[in-house]
């Protein structure tokens, strides 16, 4: 139900063809980020290749994907055709209907369309794929500070179930997820203290 290709980094995406109108997927992880190597540039995939495949698959009613990861590279490059595709998995994401998984509203997952986080989704944990209500009028906003943290290496929301996030001890900034600890130090102001 995963389709995680970590540490793929010489993929094209011309052999992703057999995934079109896919209705079992949930997640697609094509980030192509290892654990303890964040570097942006190791991407290769095509999205003339890629995203084809995945708006076949946003387009069809039936599909179950709750949770895509971008390579960064791509979100860099912020190209129009990606500017579209942001767009269309977030209005389907508005057509299916979720619940948060900590109170009764509606949880509003999203691909950022703009800003740092742009192509990074929120509002979903990576791990569990649990979704959250996140905005103004939600009753458990407080919550989702205390509840979800975002790993600033790998650029993944979590929950504090499946992964906790860590904190330096010294100035208090995030430094990152348990998966990606052992690379990640603090470098805010020379800090340089693992916490």
């Amino acid at each position: 139900r995963s389709l995680r290709l970590t540490g793929c980094s010489l993929l094209t995406g011309r052999g992703i063809g057999p995934l079109r109108e896919s209705t079992v997927l949930e997640r697609v992880d094509i980030s192509l980020v290892k654990t303890r190597d964040h570097r942006p540039g190791a991407c290769l995939l095509e999205l003339g290749q890629v995203l084809p495949v995945l708006d076949s698959i946003i387009a069809n009613k039936e599909n179950k994907l709750r949770h895509i990861q971008l390579p960064k590279k791509w979100r860099n490059e912020k190209d129009a055709s990606l500017d579209g595709f942001i767009g269309r998995y977030n209005r389907a994401l508005d057509l299916s209907t979720k619940e948060c998984c900590q109170c009764e509203e509606e949880a509003e997952p999203i691909l950022h369309e703009d800003g740092d986080r742009y192509g990074v989704q929120s509002a979903t944990c990576y791990k569990c794929l649990r979704e959250f209500c996140f905005g103004e009028e939600s009753s458990c906003q407080d919550d989702w500070e205390s509840e979800v943290e975002y790993c600033p290496c790998c650029e993944k929301y979590f929950c504090h179930q499946c992964c906790p996030v860590f904190w330096c001890s010294k100035c208090d900034e995030t430094i990152s997820c348990e998966d990606c600890w052992e690379c990640t130090w603090c470098s805010v102001d020379d800090c340089s203290d693992p916490g």
